[in-house]
Order: structure tokens, then C-alpha cells, then sequence
């Protein structure tokens, strides 16, 4: 199970460190490969705090539940074409950013 990661440490470290994939519907993810598992997620330049928690919620909802990875630190980047995603699209999109940085477990 993944964990949430420190932002002030562990996350900073994913962004300056590790490799970037932009996804096509708003949603990009830095990588850094560790030996344990864990993720975080930034918004980019989305204003209002309803509309920024309710994006976070749902993509930390398909990561715990949908999506399984042993190792790695995963942060995922949102910006405002995000906001309108659907549940299955959120899932979708990050399986194939998960599949391109190839620690996608099926």
C-alpha cells in the first residue's frame, strides 16, 4: 500500500529528481524510482479550494483503491482541464502515465 509522501522532503525531492510524464488530460506525474512506494499530489494554478479538494479526492481515491504499485514515488500533477475528469477517466489517464513510466501492475 502506498503511503502519502512528506511534501516539504520526499515530494520536492520526486519533483527536482525524478522523471516527468505529461498525460493529455491534465494530469502529469514525476517519478523517482525507491525501494518503498508512495505518492503525492500537487495542483497547478487551480483556484477555488472546493474545486481543488474535490480533483485531489478523486485521484487520491483511484490510487488507493484501483491502482496497486510495490515501489516508487509517484507525484501527480493537476491543472484546471483536470477539474471536469470523471472517476474512470482519472483512472484511465493514470494507468497509461503508469504504463509509459512502466511500474504499472495489473
Amino acid at each position: 500500500m502506498a503511503r502519502k509522501l512528506n511534501f516539504r522532503i520526499e515530494a520536492k525531492e520526486v519533483i527536482r529528481k525524478g522523471k516527468y510524464i505529461k498525460g493529455a488530460k491534465g494530469l502529469s506525474m514525476y517519478v523517482l524510482d525507491k525501494p518503498d512506494a508512495g505518492f503525492g499530489i500537487i495542483t497547478k494554478k487551480i483556484k477555488g479550494g472546493v474545486k481543488r479538494n474535490k480533483i485531489r479526492k478523486r485521484v487520491r481515491d483511484v490510487v488507493g483503491r484501483d491502482i496497486s504499485f510495490d515501489k516508487g514515488w509517484l507525484v501527480f500533477e493537476l491543472n484546471k482541464e483536470s477539474l471536469n475528469l470523471t472517476y474512470l477517466e482519472i483512472r484511465q489517464e493514470i494507468e497509461t502515465i503508469m504504463k509509459e513510466a512502466e511500474i504499472w501492475q495489473s
